[in-house]
C-alpha cells in the first residue's frame, strides 16, 4: 500500500510544480505585455504589491520563529521548520528587486517630477541603494536564524533580536518607499508598523496552514494558533482605526485625499474585501473556543487573513504608483500576482508531504 501513495505524492508534488511553473511563465509574459503598454504603472505596482506580500510572508515568518522564540513559547514548534522553508523564498525576492529596480525611471511616479524636499530621499539612484542596501542586510541576516549552526554557544537570544530589529527596520523603509513616498503631501508614522505586523501575521500563517496540512499541529496546538490568528485580527483592525481616527479628527485634505482614493469607485469593494477577510471573519469565526481547535476553522480564518492581507498590499501601493486611473481588476496586473504567487508556490511546496494527524 506504501508505494501507490508514494506514487501518487510524487505524481500530486510534479503536476502542483509544474503548474506553478506554468502560473509563473504567465505572470512573467504578463510583466512584460503591460510594462511595453502605454500605462506600465499599474502593471510594476501589481508586481511591487505582490513582492511586498509575499516576501513578507517569507521575511515574516523568520520574525515568527525569532519573537516565539523570545517570548518562551513552546507551543510553535512545529512551525518552526515550516517558517524555515518560507525562508528559500528570498534569494528569488531578490532577483524580483532588482526587476523592480531596473524599470525603476519607468513606473516611479516621481522619476521625472519630483519636489525638492523628496529630493534626497527619492531620487533614483539614491532609492535603489538604499533598496539593495537594507534588503541584502535582512536576507544574509536570515542566514543565521535559519541556519541551526550559527545559533549555537548560546547565541540564539542575540541573533533572534537582531533579525527582529532588522525586520521592522527594513520593512518600514520598504512601506515609506513604496507605500507613503510616492505620494508627495501624505506622511505616516504608522505605516511602518501596519506593513511589518501584517508581514509578521502572513509568515505565521502560512507556517500554520502548511503545519495543518502536514498534520503535525494536535489540538492544544491548533488552540494557541487560532488565538494567536484572533488576537492578531484585533491588534490588525486596532492599527487601521488608530490611523484612520487620526486623519479623520486632523482632517487634513492631503490626509483625508489618501483615504478618498481607496475607498471610493471600484476600491470601495477592495476595502470591504480587507476589512472582512483580515478582521471580521477570522474574529467571528475563531471567537468560539470550540472552533479554535478545529483544523478547518482555523484554516479558513488563516486563508481569510491571506486573501485579505493580499489585496491590501495592492491597495496600499496601487493608487499611488499606478497612476490616477489605476484600477484595482485590470488583466496584465492580475496575471503578474498570479505569477508571483506561482513563483512563491514553486519554492515553497515542493516536499511538503501529509503527515498522519495527531490528536
Amino acid at each position: 500500500m506504501s508505494t501507490p501513495t508514494a506514487a501518487s505524492a510524487l505524481l500530486s508534488a510534479k503536476t502542483i510544480n509544474r503548474l506553478c511553473g506554468a502560473l509563473f511563465g504567465i505572470g512573467v509574459a504578463a510583466f512584460i505585455w503591460g510594462a511595453l503598454s502605454a500605462d506600465p504603472g499599474r502593471t510594476v505596482a501589481a508586481l511591487v504589491s505582490s513582492w511586498l506580500f509575499f516576501t513578507g510572508i517569507a521575511a515574516g515568518g523568520l520574525a515568527f520563529t525569532a519573537i516565539l522564540n523570545l517570548c518562551g513559547a513552546r507551543w510553535p514548534e512545529p512551525l518552526y521548520d515550516q517558517t524555515v522553508r518560507l525562508s528559500r523564498f528570498l534569494p528569488a525576492s531578490a532577483l524580483v528587486l532588482v526587476a523592480i529596480i531596473v524599470s525603476l525611471a519607468v513606473w516611479a511616479p516621481w522619476a521625472h517630477a519630483m519636489p525638492a524636499r523628496d529630493a534626497f530621499w527619492l531620487e533614483t539612484r539614491a532609492f535603489a541603494a538604499r533598496e539593495v542596501l537594507v534588503s541584502v542586510a535582512l536576507f544574509a541576516f536570515a542566514w543565521f536564524v535559519v541556519r541551526p549552526h550559527a545559533r549555537a554557544n548560546g547565541r540564539s537570544a542575540r541573533i533572534y533580536v537582531t533579525y527582529a530589529l532588522l525586520y521592522a527596520i527594513v520593512l518600514s523603509i520598504w512601506s515609506f518607499d513604496f507605500v507613503v513616498g510616492p505620494i508627495h503631501a501624505w506622511n505616516s508614522t504608522l505605516i511602518g508598523p501596519h506593513l511589518f505586523v501584517g508581514a509578521f501575521m502572513s509568515g505565521g500563517g502560512v507556517a500554520i496552514l502548511l503545519a495543518l496540512y502536514q498534520g503535525t499541529l494536535n489540538a492544544g496546538q491548533r488552540r494557541d494558533a487560532a488565538t494567536l490568528v484572533f488576537v492578531l485580527a484585533i491588534f490588525w483592525a486596532y492599527q487601521c482605526w488608530a490611523q484612520f481616527l487620526t486623519m479623520w479628527y486632523g482632517n487634513l485634505p492631503e490626509e483625508i485625499g489618501v483615504i478618498l482614493r481607496r475607498s471610493t469607485d471600484a476600491w470601495r469593494a477592495d476595502i470591504a474585501m480587507v476589512i472582512l477577510g483580515v478582521a471580521v471573519l477570522p474574529f467571528v469565526t475563531l471567537i468560539s473556543a470550540k472552533r479554535r481547535q478545529a483544523p478547518r476553522a482555523l484554516a479558513f480564518a488563516v486563508l481569510s487573513q491571506l486573501i485579505g492581507l493580499w489585496v491590501e498590499r495592492d491597495l496600499m501601493v496601487t493608487p499611488a504608483l499606478g497612476g490616477p486611473t489605476a484600477q484595482p481588476l485590470d488583466v496584465a496586473a492580475v496575471l503578474v500576482s498570479i505569477g508571483m504567487m506561482g513563483l512563491f508556490l514553486r519554492i515553497v511546496w515542493p516536499n511538503a508531504a501529509r503527515a498522519p494527524q495527531p490528536a
